[in-house]
């Protein structure tokens, strides 16, 4: 069974730190660099939540989906924890686009993350055979809006926010994370056991 990427369907509507919030952080009282701070707030962001995001997870909720090559045995891992939906389809022997009743799965959290759990009742139908990734799995993931993220992610994105802000020329090497980032979200990195 292969499986693609994640892809990103419907991004989350709210940022994690508001502009209003990093402002006050940076202790800046004034409009003009309101539009760099946004930026530099989702670039802090996109270091760390997602797929290609350092911690592995899913931050404010969001909306992926992956195409699956054939059905699993019984269990497939998926990318991200904190999964609170799931939504599995498939194209049909004839390439028609049909949905699998949710009460034939069943979408678990355990210590590697989230999983859909195929019931042993289900029967896998007949995909086409056409295309090499006929079953699609969407899901919903995160912690919820802006507010339900942990306080210690929140302030590591508002650090790294802050020293982008501050050292906006371009560096002369390679840098890491600001001191305290990496310990903030080490607690949170999604780890394979």
């Amino acid at each position: 069974m292969l499986t693609t990427r994640p892809i990103l369907e419907d991004p989350p509507d709210e940022m994690v730190v508001s502009t209003a919030e990093m402002k006050a952080h940076l202790r800046v009282d004034f409009a003009d660099d309101d539009a760099q701070i946004e930026g530099f707030i989702k670039a802090a962001t996109a270091r760390l939540d997602g797929y290609a995001g350092i911690l592995g997870r899913c931050l404010v909720t969001q909306t992926w989906s992956m195409r699956i090559s054939d059905w699993p045995k019984s269990c497939l891992l998926l990318p991200f924890p904190d999964v609170s939906a799931a939504l599995i389809e498939y194209q049909d022997s004839d390439g028609d686009d049909r949905p699998v009743d949710a009460g034939m799965y069943e979408l678990v959290e355990g210590p590697r993350g989230s999983s859909v759990l195929l019931r042993p009742s289900f029967t896998r139908p007949a995909v086409f055979q056409d295309v090499e990734m006929p079953i699609t799995l969407t899901m919903t993931a995160g912690y919820g809006n802006p507010a339900a993220v942990p306080h210690p992610i929140k302030t590591a994105i508002m650090m790294l926010a802050a020293h982008f802000y501050a050292h906006r020329g371009a560096a002369e090497k390679a840098e890491t994370m600001p001191f305290g980032v990496s310990a903030l979200v080490a607690p949170y990195r999604r780890g394979l056991l």
